[in-house]
């Protein structure tokens, strides 16, 4: 009995000092980004495929219906610039500025919608790609094509227990969990590209979402999952955060940005506590992932690929290796079916050198997982 009301005041405790919005990948986010649901990014995955090829998928529009349409005052972008190299200390990603692809699109506001979509090299135009609007095989040709539509949210999560990482023991992620997300919808924009003349092997892969206007401002970016639900708290500096390029920061808000990712990624290691309470703290201060964290990408490697439906674990495999010292030999990136929320939290909480406990939630796939045919993410749920 004793035991028992030990951990349910544990349990009480930690869910208070875990309150606030729910927490899943990023579809809870600073008010200017959830006041604009059609800017809103829910999930951004970034997969080099054999045979030369490299596939986006970007989501945005949390809990879309059936009716609900892409805004054609917004334009939806995926970044990628060349990293050559990683400096050690402190740890950072050494992103070539001089060479910047980019996807541009833009919805139209006609009844039956399209979606015109333009890469580019530096500025210049290398394809120009208009495809209807949930059309199951999009438009474009070899070097470009795009689906563009109403589809099942890719995101998977128990938000119950992902509130309380801390007593997730060795058999937690063994026991079936609820899929909060099951059910629901996004509106899904889908890339499919000759990777065979691209430059370089190692990339840094951002996407982003803009306002129209003469100067459209930046409203939501997603490179990594998570950085504004577990690390950045404030919500002050969510919106900074999600409105900053992610390979220029603003070097007025970065001092901000270091110490409420330094105090974000403290409190995922103070999470772990043995029984008599003393803390299991497993990474130094300064953290090692903090200047990593800090450039928001997320980092593929070209040289591995793997299918769609794969669920192996690569995501934040290049930081883990970079922070070991060992050399990149993952693809990095991020799988639409990959369990990223074990990955993140085992190696936050756990530091990089103990796998076990993983800090999974027993929900192991989306509840519509990706396909190996185009354009890979399923039709809405009903």
């Amino acid at each position: 009995m004793a035991a028992a009301r030990a951990w349910r005041t544990l349990g009480l405790a930690l869910l208070l000092c875990l309150a606030g919005p729910a927490t899943a990948t990023d579809h809870w986010d600073g008010p200017a980004v959830t006041a604009e649901p059609a800017a809103d990014i829910t999930d951004f995955f970034a997969v080099a495929l054999p045979g030369r090829q490299l596939a986006f998928i970007l989501n945005v529009y949390p809990g879309a219906t059936a009716n609900t349409r892409f805004s054609d005052a917004v334009e939806y972008r995926i970044r990628w610039r060349p990293i050559r190299g990683f400096s050690s200390k402190p740890l950072r990603a050494q992103v070539d500025a001089a060479l910047e692809y980019q996807l541009r699109c833009r919805a139209d506001a006609a009844a039956n919608q399209a979606m015109r979509c333009r890469l580019l090299r530096n500025g210049s135009q290398l394809a120009d790609v208009t495809a209807p609007v949930n059309l199951p095989q999009g438009g474009g040709d070899q070097r470009l094509r795009v689906f563009a539509g109403n589809r099942a949210d890719q995101s998977f999560t128990d938000l119950a227990r992902v509130r309380l990482p801390v007593w997730r023991d060795e058999g937690m992620d063994n026991r079936p969990g609820l899929n909060s997300l099951a059910g629901k919808n996004v509106l899904s924009m889908v890339f499919l590209l000759d990777a065979s003349q691209l430059e370089s092997q190692l990339w840094a892969v951002v996407s982003e979402t803009h306002g129209s206007g003469s100067k459209p401002a930046r409203i939501d970016r997603m490179g990594r999952l998570e950085m504004t639900v577990f690390l950045i708290r404030d919500d002050k500096l969510k919106d900074w955060w999600n409105a900053e390029d992610s390979f220029n920061v603003d070097p007025a808000h970065a001092k901000l940005y270091r110490q409420a990712l330094q105090n974000g990624l403290a409190r995922m290691d103070n999470f772990e506590k043995a029984l008599d309470a003393s803390n299991v703290l497993d990474w130094p201060t300064p953290h090692p992932l903090l200047d990593l964290l800090l450039d928001d990408f997320l980092i593929l490697n070209t040289a591995q690929t793997a299918s769609m439906d794969s669920q192996q674990a690569g995501y934040l495999g290049i930081e883990k290796a970079l922070v070991l010292g060992k050399p990149v030999q993952t693809m990095g990136g991020r799988l639409p079916n990959e369990d990223v929320i074990k990955s993140m939290l085992t190696l936050l909480i756990n530091g990089p050198r103990r796998d076990e406990p993983n800090r999974g939630v027993g929900v192991h796939a989306p509840a519509k997982p990706a396909q190996t045919e185009f354009p890979y993410v399923q039709p809405p749920s009903q």
